[in-house]
């Protein structure tokens, strides 16, 4: 009986090691860039903590928007790394719909991603990015503001 239960007590703190565990991101605002039309939204944030070797570990860079607690995507996209380019201290990606602008200020670790669609008038309340790149994953969810005074 201890065999097994040493067994298992080694197995469960192996299993949490090799888990993989998403780093919290921090969403600073979620808006609409036109309140009365809801097609393009801008999420703000920080502490994106990818590193140089999940940068050399891919060739793209995966992100997802999801609305309140929803498991179907509204935005799904795969950037491919060429595609970054650096200016100012930022890594900016420039895209068509649905992510047509990112970008990265290695510095703070701060990102500002921007997505277009038709419509989504199915956010209610909260937004949940996640990034991916590597064997890193960021996720973090922010409070939709709706306030005009908050949307540019």
């Amino acid at each position: 009986m201890k065999t097994f239960f040493g067994l298992f007590i080694f197995l469960f703190f192996a299993s949490l090691c090799f888990a993989p565990v998403a780093d919290e991101l921090t969403i600073n605002s979620v808006c609409f860039e036109n309140n009365r039309q809801k097609n393009i939204i801008h999420i703000a944030g920080n502490s994106l903590d990818a590193t140089v070797d999940n940068w050399k570990q891919d060739t793209k860079m995966d992100v997802t928007i999801f609305a309140d607690d929803k498991t179907d995507a509204l935005v799904s996209k795969s950037i491919p790394l060429d595609k970054f380019t650096y200016s100012g201290g930022k890594l900016i990606y420039k895209g068509s719909a649905p992510l047509i602008n990112f970008q990265i200020k290695i510095v703070d670790k701060s990102f500002i991603v921007t997505a277009a669609k038709k419509d989504f008038s199915s956010i209610n309340s909260n937004v949940t990015l996640e990034i991916s790149l590597g064997s890193y994953t960021g996720k973090g969810t922010g409070k939709l503001d709706t306030s005009l005074a908050n949307n540019r």
